[in-house]
């Protein structure tokens, strides 16, 4: 079945973060399929071996895409959009992961709802490693925010 949601995941060396990514992604809670692509950027530090590990385990959701040389997060990202196959696009780094377990299902029921919107974004938080110190990090908007399934 096609899924309707792609989700892209670009990696580089991110070996103690792509499991709580991927994780966060699967534990999405939505009533249509989505597919994750894993564009891995030549990394080094067992990165790749986490991802196949869940490849393994949901052969039917997740695909890696491998770079055969480091590429840059822009053309990586590229690189896996035409690898895409759903209606839609999400996007998770892999160093990110999203609380919302119904981030995509509320992303999509408000694109299906209102056709005049392309594109989705929502404020985040951040964790600074060093101090344990999180940062709330609100978007410039030109209209009045609407909160479509937050990070």
């Amino acid at each position: 079945m096609i899924p309707y949601v792609s989700v892209i995941v670009t990696a580089f060396n991110q070996a103690k973060s792509i499991s709580q990514t991927l994780d966060s992604i699967l534990e999405q809670e939505c009533d249509f399929k989505f597919e994750i692509i894993i564009g891995d950027d030549l990394s080094i530090d067992g990165t790749r071996e986490i991802c196949e590990g869940y490849q393994k385990l949901f052969p039917k959701v997740i695909r890696i895409h491998y770079q055969n040389e480091n590429i840059g997060v822009g053309a990586n990202f590229a690189s896996c959009v035409k690898q895409a196959s759903g209606k839609y696009i999400a996007i998770c780094a892999a160093d990110d992961y999203w609380h919302n377990h119904q981030k995509l299902k509320l992303q999509v029921n408000f694109l299906e709802s209102n056709p005049d919107y392309g594109l989705l974004y929502t404020d985040y938080n951040k964790l600074n490693d060093n101090t344990n110190k999180i940062t709330e990090n609100y978007l410039k908007r030109s209209k009045k925010p609407t909160n479509v399934g937050g990070d």
